[in-house]
């Protein structure tokens, strides 16, 4: 199975407030953030983390194939000597007619085949107002805010949108 997850900011005291986080500190945010992908991430699920990763070791905690595709806060160096046989791109990356990057990509019009899954955002959205693929929508922001702080499935994700890709 896949799934899909973005902007966790392990580590990042200031997120708390910027984004009204809803944990009393970091630990409270890390520990939830880890039980919520362990127990809907099994070892042989597909993760595709969306950038901004915070502290990196948190990965040695998670469950799952891991791809990232680096955020504007991660270091693409590092974090490749960190972990040289996770699979890493500072680019936005196309996997089965999804494009998966770190910020919103735009424009993508209502006739593109493609749905964009990104983060950034946070708990803003982005896209059309009718969020759904027949009103237009290409977009979906999996910034751990906007999931309850646990992985989304592509299954979720379509029927949250009306997506259904033969």
């Amino acid at each position: 199975m896949e799934h899909f997850i973005s902007d966790l900011h392990i580590d990042d005291e200031n997120i708390l407030t910027y984004e009204h986080r809803p944990f009393a500190n970091l630990k409270e945010m890390e520990d939830t953030i880890i039980r919520n992908w362990n127990n809907k991430v099994e070892e042989d699920d597909t993760i595709y983390l969306l950038g901004d990763v915070g502290n990196p070791f948190i990965l040695n905690k998670l469950k799952g194939h891991i791809v990232l595709v680096c955020g504007n806060h991660d270091n693409y160096e590092y974090l490749k000597n960190l972990y040289p046989s996770l699979e890493i791109s500072k680019y936005p990356i196309m996997v089965n007619g999804l494009w998966l990057s770190h910020e919103p990509i735009t424009f993508m019009p209502k006739e593109c085949p493609y749905l964009n899954i990104h983060g950034h955002l946070h708990s803003l959205i982005y896209g059309t107002e009718d969020r759904t693929w027949k009103g237009g929508n290409r977009y979906f922001n999996v910034s751990v805010e906007r999931i309850n702080y646990t992985p989304i499935s592509l299954t979720e994700i379509g029927n949250i949108l009306e997506y259904h890709p033969i």
